[in-house]
């Protein structure tokens, strides 16, 4: 993994960390006023357990995400028109 790469992942580790702790903070505050916190999304019915920032900051520092390539295949002429990027976290204790 070259220095970019590595720049990008941490980037986007940054974004999904301040997204759900911003989620959990917003349905924490809606449970302490009496509502029933937003389930718009699957963030918001996460584990308990869901890793927090410093998780994913030691599983980038120890490079424990591994990037694959997906095609998009047109079905109907079965041809590659496009490629979709997936990061996969593969912790050591495989949670």
């Amino acid at each position: 993994m070259d220095p970019s790469e590595l720049r990008m992942l941490e980037s986007l580790a940054d974004m999904v960390a301040s997204q759900l702790e911003l989620r959990r903070l917003r349905n924490a505050h809606a449970t302490q006023r009496g509502r029933r916190p937003r389930a718009s999304s699957a963030v918001a019915n996460c584990p308990q357990d869901w890793p927090l920032p410093q998780d994913l900051r030691n599983g980038l520092d120890r490079r424990q995400f591994v990037l694959y390539y997906q095609p998009e295949i047109e079905l109907t002429t079965r041809k590659i028109v496009g490629l979709e990027a997936l990061i996969r976290w593969e912790p050591p204790n495989g949670a």
